[in-house]
């Protein structure tokens, strides 16, 4: 065979269905392929072969991995190519060279360089245009400094920050609210829960059966806001029937491209099957909303409550 492809990593958006994977890279062993599934919030997971999942094909092709659960949704999976760095042919002198074996010894070469290749594209390197003698060697950690070039600019040192030198805190700083010695900007306020307004509409009394009908309930928001989530809660489950079915509307056109839904024998739509997707974020001061109730089922679901999310904009 020959090594025609450089690909030696590749990634699949997840969405919590799919479980079969194309490998397009070549690989010989099932131990070649590597798994590493990255969530939503960013959170890195290494999957494991024959437990997290199984490959098939290889032997100098590619090949396919078929994950044990689907991946959750909204994550990504990247497969990547490693060979260990070992020479497993031993050649016996008098002996016949089969090609495909010699030929084998020169791919897992290949692969091993494009496998080198990969991991240097993703360090950090200086440009062909750097001057001579300048190190990139990293000095000893030392706590509460930051790495920084000397002052002849050839290599890196530890710094203590300046006093009064301004440290700017995270969102997640921010939302924690216990550092005293950072300085919060204006897009860390706007992201954090400290910029989160929510407006709670009540469509029926708490003790009034939820009737399906159109425009429940029209209210108008008192401010400007980025949505960022609806919910929808009753006093009394429903029992049985139908999915209760709740839509929100702006200026009479709906802002949501999957609806609230309240699954029988919840009380709320958080914990729903299907979560509810919001499709017009853009929530004008003073616009005219509604509350539709699409659909009921056995009419024992009492005290509907509309709940809006969102952050405070201008």
């Amino acid at each position: 065979m020959t090594v025609s492809s450089t690909v030696n990593r590749e990634q699949y958006a997840t969405n919590g269905v799919t479980t079969a994977f194309t490998i397009h890279f070549p690989f010989f062993n099932d131990t070649d392929v590597h798994a590493v599934f990255v969530d939503v919030a960013g959170n890195a997971t290494p999957l494991s072969l024959n437990a997290d999942y199984t490959v098939a094909g290889g032997g100098g092709a590619g090949g396919s991995l078929v994950t044990t659960l689907a991946p959750a949704g909204g994550g990504t999976l990247t497969l990547y190519r490693e060979l260990a760095f070992t020479q497993e042919d031993d050649y016996v002198e008098d002996d016949p060279l089969p090609a495909d074996t010699l030929e084998g010894g020169f791919d897992r070469a290949v692969m091993r360089d494009q496998q080198l290749k990969d991991a240097s594209d993703r360090a950090l390197t200086f440009p062909p245009t750097i001057p001579p003698g300048v190190s990139a060697e990293l000095p000893n950690p030392q706590a509460n400094t930051l790495l920084g070039w000397n002052s002849t600019a050839d290599g890196l040192e530890n710094k203590v920050l300046e006093p009064a030198t301004t440290v700017y805190a995270s969102t997640a700083n921010t939302n924690t609210g216990t550092a005293v010695a950072e300085s919060v900007t204006p897009r860390g306020l706007h992201d954090s829960i400290y910029n989160i307004d929510a407006t709670i509409i009540s469509i029926t009394g708490e003790a009034t059966a939820v009737a399906a009908g159109t425009a429940k309930k029209t209210f108008r928001l008192p401010m400007k806001l980025l949505g960022t989530e609806v919910r929808a809660s009753l006093n009394v489950a429903q029992s049985a029937g139908s999915i209760l079915t709740i839509d929100i509307n702006k200026n009479g056109v709906s802002i949501l491209s999957t609806k609230l839904t309240i699954d029988n024998t919840e009380k709320t739509s958080v914990t729903a099957a299907i979560p509810a997707v919001l499709s017009d974020t853009n929530w004008l001061d003073d616009a005219e909303f509604s509350v539709d109730v699409d659909q009921i089922g056995n009419g024992t679901a009492q005290g509907l409550k509309v709940t809006m999310k969102g952050r405070l904009v201008a």
